[in-house]
């Protein structure tokens, strides 16, 4: 049995935390108080800026989750229309603004964005829109 303390070990997607977890035969079995509290074999201590305990599949999107923070949904849009009215309403990113997870194959207009539209929109602010797939981007 060892202990892990890390000022930020997170607990689940809902961002709670902890500092020390419990791992018995791979498996936490304690958090915080009762982790620090056990007697145990060995204590690490990993660096780093965060613990992900259980994060065994190598394929994943941290990077790009941490990325969305910034970003506009436009999953829901059925129109262009909806597209730039969510589009008026966002921040800028680092002197852009982005947008995700547009959808064209459930807009009812059955139109494609506009260049000209998203230029008057948005003249001095480049704009990056990815679509839902992740594989395909808008950016002007």
């Amino acid at each position: 049995m060892h202990r892990v303390e890390h000022p930020r070990i997170y607990l689940g997607s809902d961002g709670e935390t902890t500092d020390a977890v419990l791992i018995d035969g791979g498996r936490v079995v304690a958090v915080g108080t009762e982790a620090r509290e056990t007697s145990v074999e060995e204590v690490i201590r990993p660096e780093g800026e965060c613990v992900l305990p259980g994060l065994i599949e190598s394929h994943i999107h941290l990077w790009g989750l941490g990325l969305r923070a910034g970003t506009v949904s436009l999953r829901g849009c059925t129109t262009t229309g909806d597209v730039y009215r969510a589009l008026e309403r966002a921040q800028t990113v680092g002197g852009w603004v982005l947008g995700r997870d547009w959808d064209q194959n459930t807009w009812s207009d059955q139109h494609t964005l506009d260049l000209d539209q998203l230029d008057a929109l948005f003249p001095q602010t480049p704009v990056c829109l990815r679509r839902v797939v992740g594989h395909a981007f808008w950016a002007i």
